[in-house]
């Protein structure tokens, strides 16, 4: 009976595949791009053909890929990349300029060759005009070295063939461009004047879509990129919304890095794309009416690099097409895409997020969910969500297959008790990947660092149970914790956290000490090893067996890591190998190639092993490690305090 359902859902969502349709546009595939020292900027634009003028969307995505280019670095710093529609209608109509989406990139220089991660976000706005023939421009800002580095890129346009949930009356670009702030001779209030659109076509809904973020380190509070600073959107002259242009990059997707990744900042971090804000303006029986923004009042009269770089659109739109329509926007958990790796594979508790296109208030909905092949399961939501708004529901009573990989669906029904009358984006499905499984018994260990106070752990079960904890404040400094943990078969949820926001280990911030957290077997064996730059926190979902258990390491022994990396000549390696061996260690010099020092030592299968380099130089360094059957290398800097 699960299988004819499972085939009954296919049967409906094949039998609509012409409304539901996807079509893929790629501008870039794969294109190399550099900076351009000698101005700060590299612009490449690339053509895309899009579906036919005839062809409604309902939904538009950018996926947007960098990797490694073939014998090369990965850039090195976080450059702001503007990812714009330069034209449409073909190479003779005039410039659009339309900043659709910015791209931050990631401090790439230790990212392997095979290296490359996906990011998403949603244009759908921009629908109307991805058709024909569109000329699609990147701009890669950056003055870094472009002989030895650089990325390959691919711009990948996911469009949802579908009836709109409204029609677009008309669009308006409003605040763009690099704003100064805190100039003591122009206020940005100059640039960020209120503006007055006219609601010609009696619109009834309104959307205003901003792209913002901070940039320069003056003298004063290193504004903009790490200062936090109010901004007030007004409608007219009432505010609705308000709040501190900031981020928190310490829960980044993409970790860890080089450089200060975990620095929050100005509505941005390294190795992410900027997420777009929208908001909804009751425009209903204005035929014209008023945008304003305000920033909070600063002047810096020392030095003044600072500015804001905006992107902003209003789009006007007709009433929504329908009044029951929910959609199923996204399954987050389980999910393998690159930006939800952090809470991802799982086996309880499915994450979902809906949205309500219809006009009528969402009070409830029928959820129906589960492994392909498997018993379903049925959950009723209920709450109250408006037209536009998302919410995200944290599914009950789901305990993941056996199987190593399976297929998880969801389906939508019943919107309001009502028959959806859209109900193309009402099913959707994912590869789950079978959790990590752990023994029943484990050890959980843990070397904190300097900073052991704003260190926390806990298990939980499928119902949210505690099963075992340490708590903020209890772990003392640099002291090394063995918790043994004993769990019934099943399974549960791990989270570690650092409230500092910089894991157990960060180069730039040596006096905060170096930790490290590992998971072994009773008999001694490494089950896991979580790398100390993590950020905010770290979160496992496992299932825990009887089962004998084949260790699958995503590492190779043997684990090594320099701490502190940037260091005057003295630093320690934490060390832990597979097995008791003789270990050779050698040091060179990255420029000359020149080995400074070396070591021997007998009988090491892991600990804390002192070097000291007092007389060398500063400098790049690599310390080679070479056991019995391998060979591996870690980098560090000698830089000598003034």
């Amino acid at each position: 009976m699960n299988k004819l359902l499972f085939i009954f859902l296919l049967f409906s969502y094949s039998a609509i595949a012409s409304i539901g349709d996807t079509s893929h546009v790629f501008p870039f595939k794969k294109v190399f791009i550099k900076t351009d020292p000698s101005k700060g900027f590299n612009k490449y634009a690339q053509w895309g053909n899009f579906p036919p003028l005839t062809t409604p969307y309902r939904k538009v995505l950018l996926n947007v890929t960098f990797q490694c280019p073939d014998s090369l670095h990965c850039g090195e710093w976080d450059y702001t990349g503007n990812i714009s529609i330069k034209k449409t209608g073909g190479v003779n109509e005039k410039d659009k300029n339309w900043e659709i989406a910015r791209m931050m990139t990631p401090y790439g220089w230790s990212f392997g060759s095979n290296w490359k991660f996906t990011w998403q976000t949603e244009i759908t706005d921009f629908g109307t005009f991805l058709h024909d023939s569109i000329e699609i421009e990147y701009n890669h800002t950056g003055y870094e070295n472009n002989k030895d580095r650089g990325w390959l890129i691919t711009f990948d346009f996911q469009l949802i063939e579908g009836t709109p949930s409204q029609d677009l009356q008309s669009m308006q670009q409003l605040w763009t461009g690099d704003l100064k702030y805190g100039d003591s001779l122009i206020s940005i209030d100059n640039y960020l004047q209120p503006i007055n659109i006219q609601n010609v076509n009696n619109s009834k809904y309104g959307r205003l879509r901003i792209l913002q973020t901070g940039h320069g380190m003056d003298s004063k509070e290193t504004c903009a990129e790490f200062c936090p600073k109010l901004r007030s959107i007004y409608l007219d002259s009432s505010l609705i919304d308000q709040r501190k242009i900031w981020k928190k990059c310490g829960t980044n997707a993409l970790y860890p890095q080089g450089g200060t990744w975990i620095y929050d900042r100005a509505n941005w971090c390294p190795g992410s794309l900027v997420s777009p804000e929208s908001f909804e303006l009751d425009i209903k029986n204005k035929k014209e009416f008023a945008l304003n923004i305000d920033m909070e009042e600063y002047r810096n009269n020392l030095n003044n690099p600072a500015h804001y770089s905006f992107s902003s659109f209003v789009f006007l739109y007709s009433e929504p097409t329908l009044k029951n329509d929910v959609s199923l926007e996204q399954i987050t958990q389980p999910n393998d895409s690159d930006e939800l790796a952090r809470i991802n594979p799982i086996c309880s508790n499915p994450v979902i997020r809906i949205k309500n296109n219809g006009k009528n208030d969402l009070k409830k909905v029928t959820i129906h969910y589960g492994i392909i092949g498997e018993k379903p399961l049925h959950y009723l939501w209920k709450g109250t969500l408006k037209f536009n708004d998302t919410t995200s529901i944290s599914l009950p009573n789901f305990i993941h297959t056996t199987s190593k990989t399976a297929v998880f669906y969801v389906k939508l029904e019943k919107p309001n008790n009502k028959i959806d009358e859209y109900q193309h984006d009402n099913f959707a499905s994912v590869n789950s990947e079978l959790p990590e499984r752990l023994p029943t018994k484990f050890i959980i260990e843990i070397q904190t660092n300097d900073s052991s106070k704003y260190l926390a752990y806990s298990i939980k079960d499928t119902e949210n149970k505690l099963k075992y904890n340490r708590k903020l404040g209890t772990f003392l400094p640099a002291t090394l914790y063995r918790d043994t943990i004993q769990l019934e078969s099943g399974c549960y949820k791990f989270l570690f956290e650092d409230t500092l926001n910089v894991g157990l280990d960060f180069w730039a911030m040596p006096e905060a000490g170096y930790g490290f957290l590992r998971f072994f077997d009773m008999n001694g064996t490494l089950l896991k090893n979580y790398k100390s730059d993590f950020g905010s926190f770290e979160y496992l979902q496992f299932i825990t067996t009887n089962e004998p258990l084949k260790i699958d390491l995503k590492e190779e022994f043997p684990l090594a890591t320099i701490f502190p990396r940037s260091n005057n000549g003295k630093f320690n390696l934490d060390y832990l190998g597979s097995t008791t061996e003789t270990v050779e260690f050698k040091v060179e010099e990255v420029t000359t190639k020149n080995t400074v020092a070396t070591k021997t030592i007998n009988n090491l299968k892991s600990g804390y092993i002192p070097f000291e380099f007092n007389e060398l130089k500063e400098g790049r360094y690599i310390l080679y490690i070479k056991t019995e059957s391998k060979e591996i290398k870690r980098n560090f800097r000698i830089k000598k305090k003034d």
